[in-house]
C-alpha cells in the first residue's frame, strides 16, 4: 500500500503540518482523488450473540449501508477553479475534471460529522444535558440525534 501511495519513493513529499495522521490524509488525498462521478461508501457488519435473562442465546445482526454522492464535475464558475492550495481541490490544476471537495458529501461526512454536528446543537439547545465524556448508548442521548438524522 505504501509503495502504491509513493511514499518510500525519494521525491515523495509529505505535509509537515498537523499530525501524523493529517499528513496521512493530505497524502490519500493527493494521491487517490475521486474522478468524475464517482462516491464513497461506509459498510458496517455487526453481529451480536446476545444472552437474555431467561438464558436464551440468540445471534442479532445490524447492517449499514450508505453512499456518498458523487462529485460535481467541473463547473462554470470561476469562482470553483483550483487555487494551488491542496485542501481546495481534488486533482491537478490543469484538469478538466476536478471537483472542488465542498461540492459533494462523503459517506463518511454523513456518518461522522453529521451527527457529532446534530449532538453539538442538541447540546446548546439543552435537549441533551448530559455533560462530560458520554456515548449514545442511552435513550435520552440517542433519541434527539437519531430523530434529527
Amino acid at each position: 500500500c505504501f509503495h502504491l501511495l509513493g511514499l518510500f519513493e525519494s521525491n515523495s513529499i509529505v505535509s509537515q503540518k498537523g499530525s501524523y495522521m493529517e499528513a496521512f490524509c493530505d497524502l490519500l488525498a493527493q494521491r487517490l482523488p475521486y474522478g468524475p462521478n464517482e462516491r464513497d461508501m461506509v459498510i458496517m457488519h455487526h453481529i451480536f450473540d446476545v444472552e437474555w435473562k431467561d438464558g436464551i442465546f440468540e445471534t442479532q445482526t445490524s447492517t449499514l449501508v450508505v453512499y456518498g454522492e458523487p462529485a460535481e464535475v467541473g463547473g462554470d464558475s470561476k469562482d470553483n477553479k483550483p487555487n494551488g492550495d491542496s485542501k481546495s481541490h481534488r486533482s491537478h490544476e490543469d484538469s478538466e475534471d476536478w471537483a472542488p471537495l465542498g461540492t459533494k458529501h462523503l459517506a463518511m461526512s454523513k456518518l461522522g460529522g453529521l451527527s457529532v454536528a446534530i449532538a453539538t446543537e442538541c447540546i446548546l439547545d439543552d435537549i441533551i444535558t448530559k455533560r462530560g465524556v458520554v456515548r449514545p448508548t442511552s435513550q435520552d442521548i440517542a433519541h434527539p440525534i437519531l430523530k434529527a438524522l
